[in-house]
């Protein structure tokens, strides 16, 4: 926590956390976490940034788009359709940014070339 007591960083298995110990925050910024996770644990994740995300959260969600490749590791493609339903109903969402080609990927998933790859930004701003 800041001295101030403003802002305060949560390390943590995101699993484990809950709205109670969290409490109601502003800002999020999920870096690698949602396309980390496996496909079925997202519903989860995003139930509890809902649980989470006073009105008006900003929710900053990088993600990486791709189609069919080989590729089996992180990170997974995550698509609009993967994560809109978990958020649409409570927050307004706004693609932000697209980058073709992201640099900083693993060898593995360049390697694969698949179809479409891009980095995208998307801010969720809850009502």
């Amino acid at each position: 926590m800041t001295a101030d007591g403003r802002l305060r960083l949560y390390r943590a298995d995101i699993c484990r956390l809950s709205g109670e110990t969290i409490g109601a925050v502003d800002g999020i910024w999920d870096r690698a976490s949602y396309v980390a996770m496996n496909v079925e644990d997202r519903p989860k994740y995003a139930a509890l940034l809902r649980s989470v995300m006073a009105p008006g959260c900003r929710y900053l969600l990088s993600t990486v788009e791709y189609g069919p490749c080989e590729f089996r590791g992180t990170p997974r493609s995550v698509t609009p359709a993967d994560f809109r339903p978990e958020f649409e109903s409570v927050a307004d969402i706004e693609h932000l940014y697209s980058h073709p080609q992201p640099d900083d990927l693993p060898p593995g998933l360049l390697r694969c070339s698949p179809a479409g790859l891009q980095e995208n930004l998307y801010l969720i701003v809850r009502r």
